[in-house]
């Protein structure tokens, strides 16, 4: 199964932050960033019609085709005539061959399985995950893909030689995306700009979310109940009107016990994240995968004991303590 963008963020992350490019390939890929500079507009020209940041199209042309703009993005095949390998009979267009480089760089993009158009938030995880998506995740589990990473220090051998043929021993020679990328950044200040935005903060686990709008749901509800039916701290006036008898006050036990349990959530809560991120990046680093869901599932339970013995307390505070 694929992994989400969601899980691979830390690794990513992590591996971007100690990638560099191989001494013997920096004026390599110094020269390539001064060819993509040349025809940064092509690029800027796909960016406007997709929203994919144009580095991220530069690689991806590198990829593929070596810069040359006389194949398909897709593939490197030629654009004298539709893609004859994976994906095949590209591009979807109204019209017959030869295609423009930016039509097909188009449909490349955006063409069911890619779909990169749909993407909100380029962020550098994000754009590491779409460019490995992009090639295939055959390099999950065996070594950091040598479509990212060839020519840094992240990257040494193996490579598929061809189709579902892979080997420990052959290197890839091409640059790998985050070459490219660091290259850029070092040349190009709009480059870096791209590159600078913060990691997502990742969304909390959904099981969380459930229960806690589930408990502010029943909060709300009981004491919409509550208003409709008055409480014993309640008189009537002579007029008819409801007001309080006296101001609710906390006894210092329950008083104690909210406060000790807002610091046990707050506490946990904490602790929680950054045993996420710990175990994110175990697993996308070589950490046993099972071992690692089973521990946050345990995780998240705890949290929602937390979460369950704090509503009590609220509750209690509701009766008057």
């Amino acid at each position: 199964m694929a992994p989400t963008p969601a899980a691979t963020a830390a690794g990513y992350r992590n591996l971007w932050s100690r990638a560099e490019i191989d001494a013997a390939r920096r004026d390599d890929a110094a020269m390539l960033a001064t060819r993509i500079g040349r025809v940064k507009g092509r690029y800027a020209a796909v960016q406007a019609a997709t929203g994919v940041p144009w580095p991220v199209i530069a690689a991806l042309h590198v990829r593929e085709s070596d810069l040359s703009f006389a194949g398909h993005l897709h593939n490197g095949d030629p654009l004298r005539a539709k893609t004859r390998r994976v994906p095949k009979g590209r591009p979807k267009v109204a019209h017959g061959p030869p295609y423009g480089w930016e039509e097909s760089a188009i449909d490349a993009l955006t063409m069911a399985g890619h779909r990169l158009d749909r993407v909100e938030n380029w962020s550098v995880e994000r754009i590491l995950y779409e460019c490995e998506r992009y090639n295939g995740w055959g390099y999950l589990g065996k070594i950091n893909s040598p479509y990212l990473w060839s020519w840094t220090n992240l990257y040494h051998a193996g490579k598929y030689v061809r189709d579902h043929v892979y080997s420990p021993t052959a290197t890839d020679a091409q640059p790998g995306c985050v070459a490219v990328f660091k290259s850029l950044i070092a040349s190009d200040p709009e480059a870096a700009i791209i590159f600078s935005k913060a990691p997502a903060e990742a969304a909390p686990p959904k099981a969380v979310t459930r229960e806690a709008t589930r408990k502010a749901r029943a909060v709300r509800d009981a004491g919409a109940a509550s208003a409709a039916a008055g409480t014993g701290s309640e008189v009537v006036t002579q007029t008819g009107t409801v007001e309080p008898d006296h101001a609710p006050v906390l006894t210092p036990l329950v008083a104690s016990t909210l406060i000790g349990s807002g610091v046990a959530v707050v506490l946990v809560a904490g602790w929680l994240a950054v045993r996420r991120k710990a175990l994110i990046e175990r697993a996308w680093t070589g950490a046993s995968a099972g071992l690692c869901r089973l521990v946050l599932a345990a995780e998240e339970k705890a949290s929602a004991a937390v979460l369950a013995a704090r509503a009590v307390v609220v509750r209690r505070i509701g009766r008057g303590g």
